[in-house]
This record gives structure tokens, C-alpha cells and sequence, in this order.
């Protein structure tokens, strides 16, 4: 079959299409709103559903999805925001209007509310029926805008005769309902993004941001790049540049007014390049196209590589449509695209599966009980093929207990260290933004490679806000930035960035684009050797975004070194590890051949970022 280009990609902007019915025959959907809505000031919108020729029957309802970044509808009080009201145009048609405001829930089997993306507002009718061309409009007054940019669905649903029939909800989607874009504020600030890989030339990409750091779409401004004193001229809130690199060796940053690149210098074997491999998009619980949500991450976040992961519930036709997505916008050479899905296991909690090529496994059929309705890890194992990287997505108490076949198959090399969820490094770190809640010790990733997983270290954004690779804007709450992951390849293609991943030769961070090159007696990140030297020389160089507050080297779980970068940008060093390597064997496992040991890099920044190096074991012979 041939690529898909980017303009043959179907356009499907249904919140949770992959879950539910959509529908032609009951009508339309339309809105009516302001022309320049902007992040978090008070908007008054107006959405009509007109009956089709299918039409609305006495004892039906219209479910309006009211986006959940914005203020929650009401109607008990005219004079606060969200305060909502239905109007009939059929005269004796009775109206009532009911709200569920439950935020991030399966399907409500009482009334057929999802809160995945959106809180409800049913209007159901009586007293008589809808012609075609009748309207029912809900009026939502006042209503706080969502505090980031981006589009906003204001999805119709229908349920004609109020007998529920329609897939899962019980309510069928009305085709083309509505939408509405949401501006970024006035840009205060840039972002600027080095490519960190130098040639000749540095290329240099900057995107203009606001008060809530994000993205102003609108900003055409002027500003001066250095060094060089190079002006740029911004369209649509982005410009770029290129100047002339520095030697090999040196570390390069440069400044558009106040604000700091990340660093960058020429490559040595490998290039370095900077992904987020977890995000999602409307096809489930999130906003945004998979299209939208490439795009953002391509030219907005400049991103090297990416993958829409979104949630396995959804039916065969949207999974394609993921598919299509993924290998439209996969353009070798400039930016890199991975089919993947993220599933809920009952053994396991949440685990990302990602696929090598332009195909993948359809993941099992789920049917909706009221909630997530989920299976083993062991269903997810018996769709895929050997090319496959599974990734465990840590907020949702998995087990560390994986089956030994499936350690040593090739497929478990990686975990997902940090995301919007929280630090999953060590057991009682909080956990989201709740501070009642602290990561457990089965999902502290420090006991997993204790038990004898090898698994390096990714992270990811778990991006629901159509803004992958930076930021706060994660979905309607505020947890932790999202964070990235990096791969040392030798170009930037599917091929090469995923023979990184495979060997474990990436790094996570909690968002900053730091370097870290880390290596026991010469292996590298992801390494493995059999035996173990007396001494162990343990190098690394660290090139950070901000100044460093301290470099530690954990050995066996456990902080054996610390270095005091003396609050510098960039630090190099060499430190040798002469503890008797019999006193540090670890005990055989499972999952290992014998006695082990593991050595990894964790680097803190002033600012609380971080970056956490993936491991180097070594097997006692």
C-alpha cells in the first residue's frame, strides 16, 4: 500500500470517535462563538443541534460535551460562568436540562457521560417530537476559556428515542459537530531550541510563548539572535535561523533576547536526538487530530521524533486512522514518526507497546462495562510480534513481576522513568499533583532493576492537550512538565532511532534538554558486560540547560558519588569506583544469569530539573 501524504489524511474531529457511533442521519451540529477567543477569558458560545431526517423523538436527549478544560456548566446560577439553558424551537416541546460534571471517567452507564475530555449537558425532551430542521440550542454563558491554545471540540451527541442503543454511551455522535480554536495570550518570552547536533552551521528554531509559557500563534515580532547579532522575523509565532557553528568539542548555546538555547555540539559516533513517545489525541481523552498533535510536536516543540500512543479503546477504523497518521507525517531525515497505543492491564497497570514500521497489531477488542474494561498482559502479548518494545507507564501500581520469558525476549528493554505523573525513580516521591500521593515501591523503578530488569530509562510527556514536548499543559489538571527522551542514533530514522531504543543508548529528563554522555570503563548507556574490573572508572560530561546543582552516581540503587558542579553549565569528570566487587554483587534473580550489578547517572539542575542516564550492568562470569 502506498505512504498516505499528509493532505489524504481523512479529518476526523469527533471527541472519543474511536469509542462511539457517528452518525449523519440525525443532523447537524453547529456553534456559534466569539471570533478571538483566548486562553482563560470568559466566552459565551451557543451550540444548535438541527434535527435530521432521522429526527428526535418524544423521550430523547441531546448530549452537549462541554471541553473540560473549560469552567464546568452549571445551571443554578445565572449570574457565574459555565451557567447554561436550553431553547426549543418546537413549540410545546419540553425541555430538561441535567450536568455531569464527573471529569476523567469511563462511560457512566446511568446516563451514557463520559468525562475522558469533556463534562456533560443533557437535554432531554418531552411532549412531543422534532421535525427536520428543528433546533435545540444550549446556551453557555460566561464560561472561563481552557488556560492553554489549541482547538476545543463542543461535541453533539444523540440519543433519538431515548432507548440508549447506540455503541457504548448509549448516544451517537452527530457528524461534523463544532469546534473552536483557542488562543495562546501575547507572547512575553521565547523558547529556543538549538538542533544539538552541529554541523557547519547551527540550526536554530525559536517559538514565541506567554505568560502561561504557551505557544502565541499570532506573534509576527522581530528579535535579535546571538551571537551574531542576527535579526529575526517571526510568522505565526516561529522563526529560524542558522549560524556558524563552533569547533568540535565546544559546547554551543545562543540567546534571543533573554532566553537561553539548550546546548549543542558537533556528534561525535552517534547524534542526539530528543523525542516524547507518549502522547494522545482526541481519538480517545485528549484534543487534537493525531495530525494536530504531529504538527505541534514537528514545528511547534521541534521534536525529532514522536508517537501518538494513544489508548487501546477504540475500534478497528480508528486504529487505522492512527496508523495512516503515524506513517504520513514519518519523514526520515527531518522528523520521525512511531505507531504505538497505550494499554490498561489488570496485572501490569498502564504499559506502552511500540512498533518498528508502518504497521502494527490491531490490540484486542474492548467492549465498555461503565468503566475501563481491561486484560491481562498476557492478551496484549499473544497480538504482537517479536518487534515490539513494551514500555511500563508507572502511575498505576504495576507489578515488577513480569514473566522471565518475556525479561529476556528483547521486548522489555525500557521504562518510563518520569511524566506528567511524577518521578517514578524511587519509592515515596509524590506522585501527580496531589500531595497526598507518593509513588509506591512496586512502582519505584529502582526495585525493578534490583529484581534484575534491564530496562533503560525514557520519559515522556503523557500529552493530552495537543501540546507534546513541553509544558504544564497537560490535560484540565496540572501535575509536572512533561519530559523527554533522548537517543544517542546514527540518523534520524525509524530504523536507527529504534535500534537506540532496543540497546538502551537514550536518557530521560524532566523536560530540559540537557546532554549526558555516561560510561563504566568505556560502556556506554544500556551496556552490559560479563565480569567486572576491580575498578570500576565510572566518566561522564554533562552540558545542562541551567546551572548544575549536583551529579550523583547510583550504584546498585543506592547514591555512591556525588560531584558539586559548583552551580556550572557544563561539568566533565572521571571518578573510580574501588569497592571490593565482591562486597557488591547483587544475588541472582529471575531475570539474570547470576550475581549482578548496575551503575546509572542522575543529574540535578538548580532549576529541579533532571536527567537520569540509563544504566551499565555487569554479570559476575
Amino acid at each position: 500500500m502506498a505512504k498516505r501524504s499528509v493532505k489524504d489524511l481523512k479529518y476526523k474531529p469527533y471527541f472519543l470517535s474511536g469509542t462511539q457511533d457517528v452518525r449523519d442521519d440525525l443532523g447537524t451540529a453547529s456553534i456559534d462563538a466569539p471570533p478571538d477567543i483566548t486562553t482563560g477569558k470568559r466566552v459565551s458560545v451557543a451550540v444548535t443541534y438541527t434535527a435530521g431526517a432521522k429526527t428526535l423523538l418524544d423521550g430523547g436527549a441531546v448530549r452537549f460535551a462541554v471541553p473540560l478544560p473549560f469552567e464546568t456548566p452549571q445551571i443554578e446560577n445565572s449570574r457565574k460562568g459555565g451557567y447554561c439553558k436550553a431553547v426549543c424551537s418546537r413549540r410545546g416541546v419540553k425541555l430538561e436540562i441535567k450536568v455531569n460534571p464527573s471529569p476523567f471517567t469511563g462511560f457512566d452507564a446511568s446516563d451514557g457521560h463520559c468525562g475522558a475530555f469533556a463534562r456533560s449537558v443533557f437535554v432531554h425532551i418531552s411532549g412531543g417530537d422534532l421535525a427536520k430542521g428543528d433546533t435545540i440550542t444550549l446556551k453557555y454563558s460566561r464560561g472561563q476559556a481552557a488556560m492553554w491554545s489549541g482547538w476545543f471540540d463542543f461535541t453533539v451527541f444523540v440519543d433519538p428515542n431515548g432507548k440508549r442503543r447506540a455503541r457504548n454511551s448509549g448516544y451517537s455522535i452527530i457528524a461534523g459537530s463544532p469546534r473552536i480554536f483557542v488562543h495562546g495570550r501575547k507572547a512575553d518570552h521565547f523558547k529556543v531550541y538549538l538542533d544539538a547536533n552541529l554541523a557547519r552551521f547551527a540550526k536554530v528554531s525559536v517559538a514565541a510563548r506567554d505568560d502561561l509559557d504557551d505557544f502565541d500563534g499570532r506573534f509576527t515580532g522581530k528579535a535579535i539572535l546571538t551571537p551574531g547579532r542576527k535579526k529575526l522575523t517571526f510568522k505565526k509565532g516561529l522563526a529560524k535561523a542558522s549560524v556558524p557553528a563552533p569547533k568540535k568539542g565546544e559546547v554551543m548555546r545562543v540567546k534571543v533576547g533573554k532566553n537561553v538555547s539548550n546546548p549543542a555540539k558537533k556528534p561525535g559516533k552517534y547524534n542526539i536526538y530528543w523525542g516524547d513517545l507518549h502522547t494522545h489525541s482526541l481519538v480517545y481523552d485528549g484534543i487534537g487530530t493525531p495530525a494536530e498533535v504531529y504538527t505541534h510536536g514537528r514545528d511547534v516543540t521541534k521534536l525529532d521524533f514522536q508517537s501518538v500512543s494513544e489508548h487501546s479503546f477504540y475500534d478497528p477504523s480508528m486504529f487505522q486512522y492512527i496508523v495512516e497518521s503515524a506513517d504520513a507525517f514519518n519523514d526520515p531525515g527531518k522528523f520521525v514518526t512511531f505507531l504505538g497505543y497505550e494499554a490498561r492491564t489488570t496485572d501490569h497497570g498502564d504499559i506502552n507497546f511500540y512498533f518498528p514500521g508502518s504497521t502494527a497489531p490491531q490490540p484486542p477488542a474492548t467492549k465498555f462495562k461503565g468503566t475501563y474494561n481491561t486484560y491481562p498482559l498476557k492478551k496484549y502479548l499473544a497480538t504482537l510480534g517479536k518487534r515490539t518494545l513494551i514500555v511500563p507507564h508507572n502511575h498505576l501500581k504495576p507489578s515488577i513481576d513480569y514473566p522471565a520469558k518475556l525479561a529476556k525476549s528483547g521486548m522489555l528493554e525500557l521504562v518510563e522513568i518520569y511524566s506528567q505523573w511524577g518521578n517514578f525513580e524511587k519509592p515515596y516521591g509524590q506522585f501527580s499533583g496531589d500531595p497526598k500521593r507518593r509513588v509506591t515501591k512496586v512502582q519505584a523503578i529502582v526495585n525493578s532493576l534490583l529484581a534484575g530488569l534491564r530496562v533503560g530509562f525514557t520519559a515522556g510527556s503523557d500529552n493530552h492537550s495537543c501540546h507534546p514536548g513541553y509544558g504544564w499543559h497537560m490535560r484540565a489538571d496540572t501535575n509536572f512538565p512533561g519530559g523527554l527522551t533522548a537517543v544517542y542514533a546514527k540518523e534520524k530514522t525509524r530504523k536507527a532511532i529504534w535500534e537506540a531504543l532496543t540497546k538502551r543508548r537514550c536518557f530521560g529528563t524532566t523536560g530540559c534538554r540537557m546532554l549526558i554522555d555516561f560510561a563504566v570503563n568505556g560502556i556506554g548507556m544500556g551496556g552490559e558486560k560479563k565480569g567486572a574490573p576491580a575498578k570500576r572508572v565510572i566518566t561522564a560530561t554533562v552540558n545542562a540547560e541551567g546551572p548544575i546543582k549536583r551529579i550523583d552516581v547510583v550504584r546498585n540503587g543506592k547514591d555512591v558519588h556525588t560531584i558539586d558542579a559548583g552551580e556550572k553549565l557544563d561539568c566533565q569528570f572521571e571518578w573510580v569506583d574501588e569497592k571490593s566487587v565482591e562486597k557488591i554483587w547483587l544475588e541472582k534473580t529471575k531475570y539474570t544469569s547470576g550475581e549482578f550489578m548496575f551503575y546509572y547517572l542522575r543529574v540535578v539542575q538548580e532549576d529541579g530539573q533532571i536527567g537520569w542516564a540509563s544504566p551499565v550492568w555487569f554479570d559476575k562470569k
